[in-house]
């Protein structure tokens, strides 16, 4: 997610010299079938791909080791899944961040 023009988001995000976001915008590419109450197999789960997004937002980076899957980081989303709870892993990437 946010990757390419392909993609279903892009996070473009603006800060100081030291790192700290103060500004991000989140963009939605509407070519994408994405459901804001019910996923199915032929959509996306908007809560999700916002969990995801807000996660680029306060500093965390894409995961993309298959075993944490469950991560709301994890880099991609199947069509009727929803991935927007934390897993420990998001939460240990959180608790690692600087501020």
């Amino acid at each position: 997610m946010g990757k390419t023009n392909k993609s279903k988001t892009v996070t473009p995000s603006w800060g100081n010299k030291s790192g700290i976001k103060k500004e991000a915008d989140i963009m939605i590419n509407v070519s994408h079938n994405i459901s804001s109450t019910s996923p199915s197999k032929s959509s996306f789960d908007l809560k999700s791909i916002m969990a995801h997004e807000m996660g680029y937002v306060v500093g965390l980076d894409d995961e993309t080791k298959l075993k944490y899957g469950d991560s709301v980081m994890y880099e991609s989303l199947s069509t009727n899944e929803i991935r927007y709870n934390l897993s420990k892993d998001d939460e240990n990437g959180y608790h690692t961040i600087s501020w």
